[in-house]
């Protein structure tokens, strides 16, 4: 069976000259506006990842899980990046090598869960745990269908994976089933299903306990976009519609501020042979459970890295808007004002890469893709003030 990559890739699917791309509201951004922040280079990984897992333990350290396969052969290894060398140094091995690490989720106990995915021949049931202490992947059982599903950890520890795409049928098999991992007792129970179908969308877990899920694709082709959102309630094992975006959009962004609201930024809109990239933004206030539009973006993109820095700020770096290049380009968010600044560049142009907030309050990007996505990277940076 020829390995098929995810919708997201097949449209070139993340942190003119790459980076100078400036999109829709394009006359916002000055020459002479004083860039924020500075990137500097950090340690090449040893494997070149797209859509690499970039998971923070509680050491500080990051673990860089899978990615995009090269030469059609899929990814088991995984890596460490150390803040204090800024160096990475290879860990153990996944027992079944995956195309992405999009699901890998840090547990209460400090491990790391990695549930479903796909290799280049064939969809996933199984799950694999990292324990730091080791540096060893062992199994954590099955889900109930193979597929690619989002996880989110739960405020008591659990571990919720909902929707997902089993890519390997004829049509790509799109599911509203989800599940938990309880790690206390090893075990996977079926909970309540997805209003919809969806796979790729974005979660978020709210500060009241409940998983915010939002957007997403009900088809394979990606021809037809989810505007709705919906909440998973943990007390009910149930799931409610919660409002829509103000527009339907993919690839996008998405990042719990810290006053307990929900950011979506950036993506795209459209079928996807007629898509417009956005660089506009809303926020979900989870008290009305309503949906509102907030300050755009400088800059419009899809497929960036997005992390909320230890000061509120959220800080948004590359991608690819149209034309197809990739940007170097970055802009901060700042949430009491709900206006962006320009941040600095980065070092390097680069699509569906990973960020993740070091113990400093720096930002690590790690991998990615340049060329129209062509390339892919192990090349990583450090953002900071």
């Amino acid at each position: 069976m020829q390995f098929r990559l995810p919708a997201m890739t097949m449209f070139a699917t993340a942190v003119l000259v790459a980076g100078d791309v400036r999109g829709q509201n394009a006359g916002k951004i000055s020459d002479q506006q004083k860039h924020l922040g500075r990137w500097r280079h950090a340690g090449d990984m040893s494997e070149r990842r797209e859509y690499g897992g970039g998971v923070r333990l509680k050491d500080g350290r990051i673990l860089a899980v899978s990615g995009h396969p090269l030469d059609g052969k899929s990814i088991a290894s995984t890596e460490l990046f150390d803040p204090a060398t800024k160096k990475w140094s290879n860990t153990g091995s996944l027992r079944q090598a995956r195309n992405s690490g999009n699901s890998a989720t840090l547990l209460q106990d400090g491990r790391v869960l990695l549930a479903g995915g796909h290799s280049n021949t064939e969809v996933i049931r199984g799950a694999d745990l990292y324990d730091p202490a080791t540096g060893k992947w062992s199994d954590a059982g099955l889900l109930s269908v193979g597929r690619d599903p989002v996880a989110t950890r739960l405020a008591d520890g659990r571990v919720l994976v909902a929707g997902g795409i089993d890519w390997y049928t004829d049509n790509g098999k799109v599911y509203a089933v989800a599940e938990i991992y309880d790690p206390a007792a090893g075990k996977w129970t079926p909970t309540g299903s997805l209003t919809a179908p969806r796979y790729q969308q974005q979660a978020t877990l709210l500060d009241d306990g409940r998983v915010l899920a939002v957007g997403g694709y009900r088809d394979q082709n990606a021809d037809t976009l989810i505007a709705g959102s919906e909440l998973y309630d943990p007390a009910t094992g149930q799931w409610q519609e919660s409002g829509e975006l103000p527009l339907a959009r993919a690839w996008f962004g998405q990042v719990k501020l810290n006053d307990g609201r929900v950011l979506v930024v950036g993506g795209y809109t459209g079928r996807s042979r007629k898509r417009t990239y956005l660089s506009s933004a809303a926020i979900y206030d989870p008290k009305s459970g309503r949906w509102s539009d907030t300050e755009p973006m400088m800059a419009a993109r899809g497929g960036f890295s997005i992390a909320r820095l230890p000061d509120g700020q959220v800080l948004v770096a590359g991608g690819v808007a149209e034309g197809g290049l990739e940007l170097k380009t970055a802009e901060l968010f700042d949430p009491s004002t709900q206006s962006w600044r320009t941040a600095a560049p980065m070092n390097v142009a680069r699509r569906n890469h990973r960020a993740a907030v070091l113990p400093d309050g720096g930002v690590l990007v790690i991998g990615g893709s340049s060329v129209f996505g062509s390339k892919f990277l192990n090349s990583c940076e450090i953002f900071s003030f």
